[in-house]
């Protein structure tokens, strides 16, 4: 469900659910935090599936907060000697599905 909710797949009654357990939960929110962390890394290398990238670039990279942690985990990886062309880019900003 964590996945679901960080692709923004979760819409109304189950998003709202998971917004109140992650705020009374700090494991959860902790474990979230953590797969957060290795989707932008696997975006980034290109390692996410192309339905699950089309997910992400839909939803994460039009949220400005997640876009700009994209793109400094792209920056500290390039400062830690990544390739800088073995990393994707950040990709435009793609317009959601129609959920609220």
């Amino acid at each position: 469900m964590a996945l679901a909710y960080l692709l923004g797949d979760l819409a109304g009654r189950e998003r709202d659910a998971f917004d109140e357990r992650l705020i009374a939960e700090s494991a959860l929110l902790e474990d979230v935090a953590a797969l957060e962390d290795e989707l932008i890394r696997d975006a980034l290398r290109g390692e996410l599936p192309p339905g699950r990238q089309s997910s992400f670039d839909r939803h994460t990279m039009n949220i400005p907060g997640l876009r700009r942690k994209y793109e400094l985990t792209r920056a500290l990886l390039i400062a830690g000697g990544a390739n800088p062309a073995s990393l994707r880019q950040p990709a435009a900003p793609v317009p959601r599905r129609g959920k609220p």
